[in-house]
């Protein structure tokens, strides 16, 4: 597979309807022929934008102008994966569907319908306990209804083979086609990349940034050149001076449009009043719809003759040239006098004034005119009047994504469903983050929990977020929860209304029936079940669904992601449970695998996410989880390392190769570092569900040892054994502060000047004041571990840490977190 952001974007071929490769290359169809069929698709197409009843029948020859991709669909037990189809490429609807098998109205095609039954990533959409239908009627008549799934698309690009998993589409089982009329058809369906939800483009969303483009040859082509529809960024540097943009409109809920301002013919500018081109129907002043389907552009009448007497006053200087009627179904067309096969050399440019400084759309005779070499030599305008519309078959998408950030609570914040205990002393959170560390650490190292009774105060140093869930007939149209962020778990679940084993929580449990895009998930037995438990003991089952999330960016913007798969819980047993007036609904897993709701996102957000955390025992300073680019450059001093995955699990690793004290390595061997429950080469985890970061024990030995030795040759200092659940703790016995006395500790990680400096503040706890008195104390915020090592929050405050899973990178800097969210 390849990297879809690291390549911008993906290239598939799009197969000309005259190429030897088209499904409907037939070598006796003459050029005549073909611009009859080409002005009867136009025709046909027409009806569609303008929602009339089909003047004709389409005869099937029309269909040779259809331009197509070959996809592969499904997940089988074969070589390849996957089944190959073609589909019909429309930007003038959204909805992606093909004929599948167990059809009762079949179109004929050569290739077996999708066997959606035999596919084991088919994923039918269910809506109140029944698959969820569609019907989409087409303007030639042409209809498909049948379930709507989700589906994994595979596209072969120009770089390597490009997965999409989780498309949602049409499995078509009542199908009235005109492709069934041709002979040995072979498309089996349309991907639609229209302006709809449903479209194919607005799935992949920023996954490709929100944009598609073509570049297409002249369609009647004896020698057919390759064609590629390219997702994503399309790299014109070498033409950026000549480049034009125009902005594009919606109209319907389908169509691509942009404002039509004007005509010229050889840099003549028409007089056309700008008012022709306003949609009769429409409410924006677009009023020219942009579309692959159409062969011909069709131009609203008045203009349409205007353009029309012009170019008949412009062909009168040609003495040897004589208009005639022809029977193409286009309406200006001029034969030679003579018999000789000159060519045709002084035909116009014709040039569209879209809205935007220098937005001329310049049409070079070739694109203006069919030129036909027959029995006699001729040429005709090939362009179409039209009653109502102005339809160009060009499109340029201008969208383009930026990362989201989400704001993370901080456990003691007043935002935070934790705050009404904001009485507790520095030394009580202190001993809460301790017990919390030892909680996590029994999940990562897969060992029975050692304080069990120490639950329900340790959730206080949970970072988490809070979401909207859902789709209800209200304001906001969702539910909002609190969901606490794990780096080192994979699941995104919630307790769900129906559960037999819930936890307390003060909002209601998730109304799952009654939210209108919860949509189950279907095996052979019916709803798909999970079951998922953590190492302190605590677990949740339920069934896995599909739902739409939303999350209130920094700037206030709701930001919508559909079709997240999480769990639906209805039996959980966790801490939360012992939290007066508990808020936390479930667990938002980030961590490796496919699951987890960064991976799910994957492209979308350039598969990277990134935090700056503040101190959790310092003075209370939301933060933000950034989806995607942060949206500033890294600083020079930005520090990278391999991001390292054991196994199948969860956790993200990275190489600990040894630690300093005020820049004095400490000499330990990488191959301490290594988890003694597998033999990984990176046995050092980077969470955020841990806040205080755990040694393992030979190497925390080392580093004890290293400090007490450090903490020796300074005067005033006094060691205490203090029950904190923190090992190495000193007061200050004499006068002055700790400013200058407390040293640096890096983690030397994998690669060039990779190294993760712990300030003072970040390596130690710094209590300011005792009960007793007013002298001041420090510990040391680590603990030793067993079986590995982990890096927790607290040393990760005041950095910038970006998980690039796409690159396999953690990218990481020291940044005010209080001020740069």
């Amino acid at each position: 597979m390849i990297n879809l952001v690291k390549s911008n974007g993906f290239t598939i071929e799009l197969i000309n309807p005259y190429s030897s490769d088209s499904l409907f290359f037939e070598t006796n169809i003459s050029h005549e022929q073909r611009i009859k069929f080409l002005a009867s698709r136009t025709i046909i197409r027409a009806n569609y934008f303008s929602k009339k009843s089909p003047i004709m029948q389409a005869d099937v020859e029309v269909q040779l102008f259809h331009y197509i991709v070959k996809i592969g669909i499904g997940t089988f037990k074969s070589i390849p994966q996957y089944k190959e189809y073609y589909l019909h490429l429309d930007t003038g609807s959204s909805l992606t569907w093909l004929q599948c098998n167990g059809c009762k109205k079949c179109f004929n095609q050569t290739q077996i319908p999708f066997p959606k039954e035999k596919s084991s990533s088919f994923r039918a959409l269910i809506e109140k306990g029944n698959q969820l239908g569609y019907v989409s009627v087409y303007g030639d008549g042409d209809i498909t209804s049948g379930i709507l799934a989700h589906e994994t698309f595979y596209f072969k690009t120009k770089k390597g083979l490009e997965k999409i998993e989780n498309v949602q589409f049409g499995c078509g089982l009542d199908n009235v086609m005109e492709y069934g009329e041709y002979k040995n058809n072979k498309i089996a369906g349309i991907m639609g990349i229209g302006w709809g939800d449903l479209s194919l483009v607005n799935q992949l969303g920023p996954e490709v940034k929100g944009k598609f483009s073509y570049c297409l040859p002249v369609i009647i082509s004896e020698k057919a050149p390759k064609t590629y529809l390219r997702f994503g960024d399309y790299n014109y540097t070498a033409n950026h001076r000549i480049a034009k943009s125009t902005p594009l409109y919606r109209r319907g809920k389908e169509f691509y449009a942009v404002e039509m301002q004007g005509i010229s013919i050889n840099k003549t500018r028409l007089k056309i009043d700008p008012q022709v081109f306003v949609f009769k129907r429409g409410t924006h002043i677009s009023g020219c719809i942009t579309d692959m389907g159409t062969a011909y552009s069709r131009i609203i009448t008045p203009a349409f003759e205007i353009l029309k007497r012009e170019l008949e006053k412009y062909f009168l200087r040609f003495k040897d040239l004589k208009k005639f009627k022809d029977d193409s179904g286009l309406e200006l067309c001029y034969a030679r006098r003579s018999k000789g096969r000159e060519g045709f050399k002084n035909l116009p440019d014709v040039t569209f004034h879209l809205q935007g400084s220098r937005a001329d759309f310049v049409l070079k005779p070739n694109a203006v005119f069919e030129v036909i070499s027959g029995n006699r030599e001729y040429f005709c305008l090939a362009m179409v009047s039209d009653d109502e519309i102005f339809t160009l078959t060009i499109h340029n998408a201008l969208v383009k994504s930026t990362g989201l950030k989400i704001k993370i609570i901080h456990p003691y914040s007043p935002e935070s469903p934790f705050f009404y205990q904001n009485n507790l002393t520095h030394e009580e959170r202190i001993k809460r983050s301790a017990l919390q560390s030892n909680l996590q650490f029994n999940q990562q190292s897969k060992t029975q929990p050692l304080l069990t009774e120490t639950r329900i105060e340790t959730q206080q140093c949970h970072y988490i977020l809070k979401i909207g869930i859902g789709t209800f007939k209200s304001d906001p149209p969702y539910k909002e929860y609190y969901l606490e962020m794990d780096t080192g778990s994979s699941l995104v679940w919630l307790q769900c209304q129906g559960c037999t084993k819930c936890f307390n929580q003060t909002p209601q449990p998730f109304p799952a029936k009654n939210s209108a895009s919860c949509r189950p998930i279907l095996d052979k037995k019916g709803p798909k079940q999970y079951d998922y438990e953590y190492q302190d003991g605590a677990f949740t089952r339920g069934v896995l669904a599909h739902e739409t999330f939303h999350f209130r960016s920094k700037t206030g913007k709701s930001v919508k992601f559909p079709n997240i798969q999480f769990g639906c819980g209805l039996q959980n047993v966790i801490q939360y449970d012992k939290i007066r007036n508990n808020k936390i609904a479930g667990i938002i897993g980030m961590g490796w695998e496919d699951q987890s709701f960064v991976k799910q996102l994957g492209p979308k957000i350039n598969s990277k996410f990134s935090y700056c955390l503040p101190s959790l025992t310092g003075k209370p300073s939301n933060a933000y989880l950034v989806l995607g680019d942060n949206g500033k450059p890294q600083p020079k001093s930005s520090s990278q390392t391999p991001l390292l995955r054991t196994g199948q699990t969860s956790p993200y690793y990275v190489a600990l190769q040894d630690i300093s004290v005020n820049k004095n390595r400490l000499r330990i061997k990488p191959e301490v570092f290594l988890s003694n429950s597998n033999n990984f080469t990176g046995g050092c985890i980077i969470d955020t569900g841990t806040p205080y970061s755990r040694i393992i024990m030979p190497a925390f030995k080392i580093l004890v040892k290293a400090l007490e030795n450090y903490f020796s040759s300074k005067r005033g200092l006094k060691r205490l054994g203090r029950n904190l659940g923190l090992e190495l703790c000193y007061e200050r016995n004499g006068p002055g502060g700790l400013d200058g006395l407390l040293p640096e500790i890096t983690f030397h990680l994998k690669g060039t000047k990779a190294d993760f400096v712990v300030g003072p503040e970040a390596g130690f706890e710094i209590v300011g004041q005792r009960r007793t008195g007013a002298r001041q104390y420090f510990c040391l915020a680590m603990v030793r571990d067993d079986g590995m090592t982990l890096i927790g929050t607290h040393q990760q405050a005041n950095k910038r840490v970006i998980h690039d899973f796409g690159k396999k990178e953690l990218v990481f800097y020291d940044e005010d977190c209080s001020k740069s969210p």
